[in-house]
């Protein structure tokens, strides 16, 4: 393929993710299944898909970065190239026009949330680790966690949707509040007190857990008593 074809096919894409994101949802499975597209060396093309698909759509965007991105974050072969990229995306949709409003409002797309729990949980870990775990990139983590964690908890009080998500969260949560680096316990801590704000079902399993996790019912105890 010459040169000049493979431009024209890229801008073909580009118009095709750009008006038709959601697309890009049923291609993904197919590519991380074919050889040709796995890999570290591939990554710069899944990347700049997504972000054509986020030009058209921001919570599209978000939806993908979180659901087959950040995953990638929290493997063994990440490398600081990688993650480079797989941050960019991200702050580059965080910084576009009315972004924050965008995001919060959409957070929850076909009755699944743009940052799942187990999305939030990989965030959490990378945004807070020990002090001897942190990297370059955790600066960045922690500039953009503040409205992520905003997307990923935002919903109706007390609402179907919110009482699965904060149900989901809670079991995640509490483990973080039990772990040794004390940024992601107190986090963590703060976590479970929202879960337990919004559905009272989350208290059934404090009562199943608090007896077990010593460090995890000290780290919400005393959140509480801060508060």
């Amino acid at each position: 393929m010459s040169s000049k074809s493979k431009v024209g096919t890229f801008v073909a894409l580009a118009v095709v993710l750009r008006l038709k994101s959601d697309a890009l949802i049923i291609v993904l499975p197919n590519l991380r299944e074919n050889s040709k597209y796995q890999g570290q060396d591939k990554l710069p093309v899944i990347v700049w898909m997504m972000l054509q698909a986020s030009q058209g759509d921001l919570a599209m965007g978000l939806f993908l970065w979180a659901h087959h991105l950040l995953p990638i974050i929290s493997g063994k072969n990440c490398n600081s190239q990688s993650m480079d990229l797989i941050l960019l995306l991200v702050e580059w949709i965080l910084s576009a026009s009315k972004a924050r409003t965008i995001l919060v409002n959409g957070a929850a797309r076909k009755g699944e949330c743009l940052v799942t729990p187990s999305s939030f949980d990989i965030l959490m870990r990378v945004t807070f680790p020990a002090s001897s775990a942190r990297v370059k990139a955790t600066k960045r983590f922690e500039a953009i966690y503040p409205i992520l964690n905003e997307v990923a908890l935002v919903g109706s009080h007390g609402s179907k949707a919110m009482r699965q998500a904060s149900q989901q969260i809670f079991n995640l949560a509490i483990v973080a509040a039990g772990e040794s680096s004390p940024a992601l316990s107190k986090e963590g801590a703060e976590i479970v007190i929202w879960c337990l704000n919004q559905n009272a079902e989350c208290y059934r399993q404090w009562d199943k857990v608090h007896i077990d996790d010593l460090k995890a019912r000290v780290a919400v105890l005393k959140r509480l008593l801060e508060e």
